[in-house]
């Protein structure tokens, strides 16, 4: 029987966490408001989606929040 070989980009693992942590869809992480919009990606990774609460108006990515969005890892 052969080896498989599984490889995640950054992209699937991101997009992975996204549905695992919103599987009913995307909420503000500050005020739980579903009043959220797409707001561009995050310039040193482009797979990481960045988002706009028009609720209270504060942005946050599918990282932000997690032990580790400051690691460094990319």
């Amino acid at each position: 029987m052969g080896r498989v070989k599984l490889t995640l980009t950054d992209g699937r693992v991101i997009e992975m966490l996204r549905q695992h942590r919103w599987p009913g869809g995307v909420r503000c992480i500050y005020c739980g408001s579903s009043r959220v919009v797409k707001n561009g990606r995050a310039p040193n990774r482009p797979y990481l989606q960045r988002y706009l609460c028009t609720n209270c108006r504060r942005q946050f990515s599918g990282l932000t929040g997690m032990p580790f969005a400051w690691t460094g890892c990319r």
